[in-house]
Protein backbone atom coordinates (compact mmCIF):
# COMPACT_ATOMS: atom_id res chain seq x y z
CA UNK A 1 0.00 0.00 0.00
CA UNK A 2 3.05 2.05 -0.80
CA UNK A 3 0.61 4.90 -2.62
CA UNK A 4 -1.44 5.50 0.48
CA UNK A 5 1.08 8.35 1.85
CA UNK A 6 0.78 10.51 -1.22
CA UNK A 7 -2.78 10.90 -1.04
CA UNK A 8 -4.36 14.01 0.48
CA UNK A 9 -6.29 13.23 3.91
CA UNK A 10 -9.64 14.21 3.03
CA UNK A 11 -9.34 12.34 -0.02
CA UNK A 12 -8.04 9.51 2.22
CA UNK A 13 -11.13 10.05 4.79
CA UNK A 14 -13.46 9.78 1.64
CA UNK A 15 -12.06 6.88 0.26
CA UNK A 16 -12.46 3.19 1.28
CA UNK A 17 -9.60 1.24 0.14
CA UNK A 18 -10.10 -2.62 -0.35
CA UNK A 19 -7.03 -3.23 -2.32
CA UNK A 20 -3.92 -2.24 -4.44
CA UNK A 21 -3.49 -3.91 -7.50
CA UNK A 22 0.51 -4.02 -7.60
CA UNK A 23 0.77 -3.60 -11.10
CA UNK A 24 -1.03 -0.96 -11.81
CA UNK A 25 -0.41 1.01 -8.58
CA UNK A 26 -4.16 1.88 -8.40
CA UNK A 27 -6.13 2.24 -5.72
CA UNK A 28 -9.85 0.79 -6.18
CA UNK A 29 -12.69 2.05 -4.41
CA UNK A 30 -16.10 1.46 -2.98
CA UNK A 31 -18.79 1.57 -5.21
CA UNK A 32 -20.75 3.96 -3.19
CA UNK A 33 -17.86 6.19 -3.61
CA UNK A 34 -17.66 6.19 -7.47
CA UNK A 35 -20.45 6.90 -9.80
CA UNK A 36 -19.95 6.00 -13.64
CA UNK A 37 -22.06 8.86 -15.44
CA UNK A 38 -24.24 8.29 -18.70
CA UNK A 39 -23.49 8.05 -21.80
CA UNK A 40 -26.25 9.77 -23.83
CA UNK A 41 -28.21 7.84 -26.95
CA UNK A 42 -26.37 8.78 -30.29
CA UNK A 43 -27.49 7.84 -33.80
CA UNK A 44 -27.87 4.48 -35.16
CA UNK A 45 -25.29 4.92 -37.58
CA UNK A 46 -22.74 7.28 -39.37
CA UNK A 47 -21.72 7.13 -42.93
CA UNK A 48 -18.33 9.04 -43.11
CA UNK A 49 -17.86 10.82 -46.36
CA UNK A 50 -14.57 12.85 -47.38
CA UNK A 51 -16.43 16.19 -48.50
CA UNK A 52 -17.62 16.67 -44.88
CA UNK A 53 -14.07 16.10 -43.46
CA UNK A 54 -14.09 19.49 -41.10
CA UNK A 55 -17.99 19.42 -40.24
CA UNK A 56 -19.25 17.79 -36.82
CA UNK A 57 -20.45 14.32 -37.54
CA UNK A 58 -21.54 14.35 -33.76
CA UNK A 59 -21.80 15.47 -30.21
CA UNK A 60 -21.19 12.99 -27.71
CA UNK A 61 -22.85 13.98 -24.29
CA UNK A 62 -22.46 12.19 -20.87
CA UNK A 63 -23.45 13.10 -17.27
CA UNK A 64 -20.85 13.66 -14.82
CA UNK A 65 -18.96 10.80 -13.16
CA UNK A 66 -18.09 11.36 -9.23
CA UNK A 67 -15.54 9.83 -6.98
CA UNK A 68 -16.78 11.28 -3.59
CA UNK A 69 -14.60 14.23 -3.64
CA UNK A 70 -13.74 17.55 -5.94
CA UNK A 71 -10.86 17.09 -8.48
CA UNK A 72 -11.14 17.34 -12.28
CA UNK A 73 -12.00 14.46 -13.87
CA UNK A 74 -10.55 13.23 -17.00
CA UNK A 75 -13.44 11.34 -19.63
CA UNK A 76 -11.86 9.49 -22.45
CA UNK A 77 -13.88 8.68 -25.27
CA UNK A 78 -13.32 5.02 -26.48
CA UNK A 79 -14.25 2.61 -29.44
CA UNK A 80 -13.50 -0.70 -30.18
CA UNK A 81 -15.36 -3.32 -32.52
CA UNK A 82 -18.70 -4.38 -30.95
CA UNK A 83 -18.11 -7.21 -28.87
CA UNK A 84 -14.45 -7.08 -28.14
CA UNK A 85 -15.28 -5.81 -24.68
CA UNK A 86 -12.48 -2.86 -25.96
CA UNK A 87 -9.53 -5.25 -26.08
CA UNK A 88 -8.09 -3.09 -28.40
CA UNK A 89 -9.97 0.24 -27.66
CA UNK A 90 -9.14 3.99 -29.14
CA UNK A 91 -9.43 7.29 -27.82
CA UNK A 92 -11.46 9.18 -30.30
CA UNK A 93 -11.39 12.35 -27.57
CA UNK A 94 -10.03 13.03 -24.25
CA UNK A 95 -11.31 16.03 -21.75
CA UNK A 96 -11.04 16.97 -18.71
CA UNK A 97 -13.86 18.42 -16.63
CA UNK A 98 -16.09 18.07 -19.68
CA UNK A 99 -18.86 16.28 -20.45
CA UNK A 100 -19.43 16.68 -24.52
CA UNK A 101 -16.92 16.30 -27.24
CA UNK A 102 -17.88 17.60 -30.79
CA UNK A 103 -15.90 14.96 -33.63
CA UNK A 104 -15.25 15.84 -37.11
CA UNK A 105 -15.91 13.28 -39.32
CA UNK A 106 -12.22 13.03 -40.04
CA UNK A 107 -11.27 12.33 -36.73
CA UNK A 108 -13.64 9.46 -36.21
CA UNK A 109 -13.03 7.89 -39.36
CA UNK A 110 -9.04 8.08 -38.70
CA UNK A 111 -9.83 6.49 -35.39
CA UNK A 112 -11.89 3.92 -36.97
CA UNK A 113 -9.45 3.08 -39.80
CA UNK A 114 -7.26 2.65 -37.34
CA UNK A 115 -9.23 0.01 -35.31
CA UNK A 116 -10.18 -1.67 -39.07
CA UNK A 117 -6.62 -2.13 -39.86
CA UNK A 118 -6.13 -4.78 -37.07
CA UNK A 119 -9.19 -6.00 -37.57
CA UNK A 120 -8.36 -5.85 -41.52
CA UNK A 121 -11.66 -4.42 -42.53
CA UNK A 122 -11.94 -2.75 -45.71
CA UNK A 123 -12.45 1.13 -45.86
CA UNK A 124 -15.76 1.68 -47.02
CA UNK A 125 -17.60 -1.31 -45.53
CA UNK A 126 -20.16 -0.77 -42.77
CA UNK A 127 -19.40 -2.64 -39.41
CA UNK A 128 -20.64 -2.21 -35.68
CA UNK A 129 -18.56 -0.86 -32.99
CA UNK A 130 -19.12 0.14 -29.30
CA UNK A 131 -18.53 3.29 -27.33
CA UNK A 132 -18.31 4.49 -24.01
CA UNK A 133 -16.67 6.88 -21.47
CA UNK A 134 -14.36 6.26 -19.17
CA UNK A 135 -13.68 8.50 -16.20
CA UNK A 136 -10.70 8.94 -13.93
CA UNK A 137 -8.70 11.30 -11.54
CA UNK A 138 -5.29 11.46 -12.77
CA UNK A 139 -3.91 8.37 -11.94
CA UNK A 140 -5.05 8.22 -8.39
CA UNK A 141 -8.22 5.78 -8.86
CA UNK A 142 -9.18 3.13 -11.29
CA UNK A 143 -11.33 4.22 -14.22
CA UNK A 144 -15.28 3.81 -14.20
CA UNK A 145 -16.96 3.49 -16.99
CA UNK A 146 -20.55 4.56 -18.57
CA UNK A 147 -22.64 1.98 -19.96
CA UNK A 148 -21.90 1.16 -23.80
CA UNK A 149 -23.36 2.45 -26.84
CA UNK A 150 -23.01 0.35 -30.05
CA UNK A 151 -23.71 1.87 -33.76
CA UNK A 152 -22.60 1.49 -36.93
CA UNK A 153 -20.12 2.91 -38.86
CA UNK A 154 -18.89 3.34 -42.69
CA UNK A 155 -15.68 4.56 -43.01
CA UNK A 156 -14.35 6.19 -46.56
CA UNK A 157 -11.06 5.84 -47.82
CA UNK A 158 -8.07 8.29 -47.26
CA UNK A 159 -5.93 8.68 -50.33
CA UNK A 160 -2.55 10.41 -49.35
CA UNK A 161 -2.08 13.85 -50.66
CA UNK A 162 1.43 14.06 -48.40
CA UNK A 163 4.57 12.02 -47.68
CA UNK A 164 3.62 9.31 -44.72
CA UNK A 165 7.42 9.78 -43.89
CA UNK A 166 9.90 12.56 -43.90
CA UNK A 167 13.81 12.32 -42.73
CA UNK A 168 16.62 14.49 -42.27
CA UNK A 169 20.27 13.32 -43.24
CA UNK A 170 23.43 15.49 -43.00
CA UNK A 171 26.81 16.07 -41.67
CA UNK A 172 25.31 15.45 -38.23
CA UNK A 173 22.59 12.88 -39.03
CA UNK A 174 23.81 10.47 -40.98
CA UNK A 175 27.04 11.95 -42.30
CA UNK A 176 24.95 11.75 -45.88
CA UNK A 177 25.14 8.33 -45.93
CA UNK A 178 21.05 7.28 -46.30
CA UNK A 179 21.99 4.06 -44.43
CA UNK A 180 23.08 5.36 -41.11
CA UNK A 181 21.08 4.87 -38.11
CA UNK A 182 21.45 8.24 -37.59
CA UNK A 183 19.38 9.57 -40.02
CA UNK A 184 16.52 11.33 -38.41
CA UNK A 185 13.05 9.62 -39.27
CA UNK A 186 10.59 12.75 -38.35
CA UNK A 187 7.79 12.31 -35.95
CA UNK A 188 4.52 12.74 -37.59
CA UNK A 189 2.22 15.53 -35.30
CA UNK A 190 -0.41 13.60 -33.50
CA UNK A 191 -3.92 13.56 -35.28
CA UNK A 192 -2.72 15.28 -38.55
CA UNK A 193 -2.16 14.87 -42.41
CA UNK A 194 1.54 15.60 -43.68
CA UNK A 195 3.01 17.53 -40.76
CA UNK A 196 6.27 16.66 -38.86
CA UNK A 197 8.61 17.28 -36.22
CA UNK A 198 11.65 16.74 -34.58
CA UNK A 199 13.97 17.61 -31.48
CA UNK A 200 18.20 17.79 -32.44
CA UNK A 201 21.31 19.39 -31.13
CA UNK A 202 22.73 20.78 -34.55
CA UNK A 203 25.98 22.16 -35.16
CA UNK A 204 25.73 25.71 -37.06
CA UNK A 205 28.77 24.59 -39.37
CA UNK A 206 27.09 21.76 -40.90
CA UNK A 207 24.42 21.36 -43.23
CA UNK A 208 21.11 19.56 -43.40
CA UNK A 209 18.08 18.45 -46.06
CA UNK A 210 14.88 16.22 -46.25
CA UNK A 211 13.68 13.49 -48.34
CA UNK A 212 10.69 11.61 -48.17
CA UNK A 213 12.63 8.76 -49.02
CA UNK A 214 15.74 7.06 -47.72
CA UNK A 215 17.35 7.99 -50.91
CA UNK A 216 19.17 9.79 -53.09
CA UNK A 217 16.54 9.77 -55.95
CA UNK A 218 15.85 13.52 -56.38
CA UNK A 219 13.07 13.90 -54.56
CA UNK A 220 15.18 16.02 -51.46
CA UNK A 221 14.80 19.21 -50.53
CA UNK A 222 16.24 22.08 -48.36
CA UNK A 223 13.62 24.44 -48.39
CA UNK A 224 9.36 24.28 -49.48
CA UNK A 225 7.34 27.06 -51.17
CA UNK A 226 8.55 29.14 -46.83
CA UNK A 227 10.76 28.37 -44.59
CA UNK A 228 11.86 30.59 -41.36
CA UNK A 229 14.55 30.27 -38.82
CA UNK A 230 17.17 29.13 -40.63
CA UNK A 231 19.18 29.49 -43.95
CA UNK A 232 19.78 27.73 -47.23
CA UNK A 233 23.47 27.53 -49.19
CA UNK A 234 24.65 25.47 -52.00
CA UNK A 235 21.36 22.97 -51.62
CA UNK A 236 21.69 23.00 -47.82
CA UNK A 237 19.79 24.25 -44.76
CA UNK A 238 21.92 25.31 -41.68
CA UNK A 239 21.29 26.86 -38.92
CA UNK A 240 22.95 30.12 -37.20
CA UNK A 241 24.10 28.86 -33.82
CA UNK A 242 24.93 25.21 -32.03
CA UNK A 243 22.08 24.66 -30.00
CA UNK A 244 19.07 22.63 -29.61
CA UNK A 245 16.05 23.53 -32.32
CA UNK A 246 12.99 21.94 -33.12
CA UNK A 247 12.29 21.31 -36.53
CA UNK A 248 8.32 21.76 -37.73
CA UNK A 249 8.13 20.55 -41.70
CA UNK A 250 4.61 21.41 -42.59
CA UNK A 251 3.64 19.95 -46.23
CA UNK A 252 0.42 20.96 -46.08
CA UNK A 253 1.34 24.43 -45.81
CA UNK A 254 4.88 24.46 -47.90
CA UNK A 255 6.47 25.10 -44.63
CA UNK A 256 9.75 24.68 -42.99
CA UNK A 257 10.17 26.07 -39.46
CA UNK A 258 13.48 25.62 -37.08
CA UNK A 259 13.14 27.08 -33.59
CA UNK A 260 15.25 27.04 -30.67
CA UNK A 261 13.88 24.07 -29.16
CA UNK A 262 11.55 24.23 -25.90
CA UNK A 263 11.03 20.73 -24.16
CA UNK A 264 8.58 20.45 -21.13
CA UNK A 265 7.34 18.14 -18.61
CA UNK A 266 3.84 17.64 -17.98
CA UNK A 267 1.45 16.38 -15.51
CA UNK A 268 1.23 14.64 -11.71
CA UNK A 269 5.46 14.18 -11.97
CA UNK A 270 5.74 17.80 -12.21
CA UNK A 271 2.76 18.93 -9.65
CA UNK A 272 0.21 20.00 -12.71
CA UNK A 273 -1.04 20.27 -16.30
CA UNK A 274 -0.35 23.81 -17.25
CA UNK A 275 1.68 23.77 -20.88
CA UNK A 276 5.15 25.49 -20.61
CA UNK A 277 5.50 25.01 -16.80
CA UNK A 278 8.31 22.62 -16.67
CA UNK A 279 10.59 23.13 -18.74
CA UNK A 280 14.12 21.24 -19.13
CA UNK A 281 17.22 22.12 -18.82
CA UNK A 282 20.09 22.47 -21.70
CA UNK A 283 22.92 20.80 -20.60
CA UNK A 284 25.47 20.39 -23.16
CA UNK A 285 24.42 18.32 -25.62
CA UNK A 286 21.59 17.00 -23.42
CA UNK A 287 18.71 17.90 -21.98
CA UNK A 288 17.19 17.44 -17.81
CA UNK A 289 13.98 17.91 -15.52
CA UNK A 290 13.82 16.89 -11.86
CA UNK A 291 11.01 15.55 -10.94
CA UNK A 292 9.11 16.89 -8.08
CA UNK A 293 6.38 13.99 -7.13
CA UNK A 294 6.78 10.57 -5.95
CA UNK A 295 5.11 8.08 -8.12
CA UNK A 296 3.15 9.56 -10.52
CA UNK A 297 3.44 8.70 -14.29
CA UNK A 298 6.34 10.21 -16.49
CA UNK A 299 4.74 12.43 -19.16
CA UNK A 300 6.88 15.02 -21.56
CA UNK A 301 6.05 16.93 -24.89
CA UNK A 302 7.95 19.73 -26.97
CA UNK A 303 6.47 22.88 -27.77
CA UNK A 304 6.60 25.66 -29.91
CA UNK A 305 5.15 29.09 -30.30
CA UNK A 306 4.34 28.14 -33.87
CA UNK A 307 1.90 25.71 -32.56
CA UNK A 308 -0.21 28.41 -31.71
CA UNK A 309 -2.22 28.94 -28.48
CA UNK A 310 -4.99 26.47 -28.81
CA UNK A 311 -2.42 23.80 -29.67
CA UNK A 312 -2.63 20.46 -27.50
CA UNK A 313 0.89 19.32 -26.27
CA UNK A 314 0.05 15.74 -26.47
CA UNK A 315 0.55 16.15 -29.81
CA UNK A 316 3.85 16.35 -30.05
CA UNK A 317 4.35 13.65 -26.46
CA UNK A 318 6.86 11.76 -25.79
CA UNK A 319 8.26 9.26 -23.37
CA UNK A 320 11.09 7.01 -22.21
CA UNK A 321 10.19 3.67 -22.48
CA UNK A 322 13.92 0.82 -21.54
CA UNK A 323 16.12 3.49 -22.19
CA UNK A 324 14.74 4.49 -25.32
CA UNK A 325 12.83 7.87 -26.29
CA UNK A 326 9.32 7.01 -27.71
CA UNK A 327 7.32 9.23 -29.78
CA UNK A 328 3.48 9.59 -29.72
CA UNK A 329 3.62 10.39 -33.23
CA UNK A 330 -0.19 9.21 -34.69
CA UNK A 331 -0.84 6.46 -32.44
CA UNK A 332 -3.03 6.73 -29.27
CA UNK A 333 -2.11 7.04 -25.38
CA UNK A 334 1.22 5.57 -24.88
CA UNK A 335 2.21 2.60 -22.03
CA UNK A 336 2.71 4.95 -18.73
CA UNK A 337 6.01 4.66 -16.19
CA UNK A 338 6.11 5.84 -13.07
CA UNK A 339 8.91 7.61 -11.41
CA UNK A 340 9.36 8.76 -8.03
CA UNK A 341 9.99 12.02 -7.04
CA UNK A 342 13.79 14.10 -7.24
CA UNK A 343 14.33 11.62 -10.28
CA UNK A 344 17.19 13.60 -12.49
CA UNK A 345 15.54 12.74 -16.24
CA UNK A 346 18.25 12.94 -19.22
CA UNK A 347 17.15 12.92 -22.72
CA UNK A 348 19.89 12.65 -25.30
CA UNK A 349 17.72 13.30 -28.55
CA UNK A 350 20.52 12.77 -31.47
CA UNK A 351 21.12 9.37 -29.79
CA UNK A 352 17.27 8.84 -29.48
CA UNK A 353 18.03 7.81 -25.42
CA UNK A 354 16.94 8.93 -21.89
CA UNK A 355 17.85 8.07 -18.27
CA UNK A 356 15.72 8.38 -15.23
CA UNK A 357 18.52 8.51 -12.39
Amino acid sequence: MKLLKYIPVALMALMAFVSCDSDLDKVTFNEADAKAGTLNAIASSYVLTEDKADDVVETFKWTESTFGYDAAVTYRLEVDLAGKNFANKRIISSLIGKTEASVTYKELNNVILGLDSIYEIPAKTEASYDIRISAAIGDVVTPVYTNVVTTKITTYEVIAKYPENIYMIGTDFGGWNWGDANVVEMTPVNGTEGQFWCVRYFTAANGFKWNSAKAWDGGDFFELDSKEGYTTNEGNAFVAADGFYIVFVDMVNSKITVKAAEVYGMGDSFGGWNKGEYPFTVSGTKMTITTTVADKELRMYAGSSFFGSSWDWWKTEFIILNGKIVYRGNDGDQERVKVGAGKVITLDFNAGTGTIE
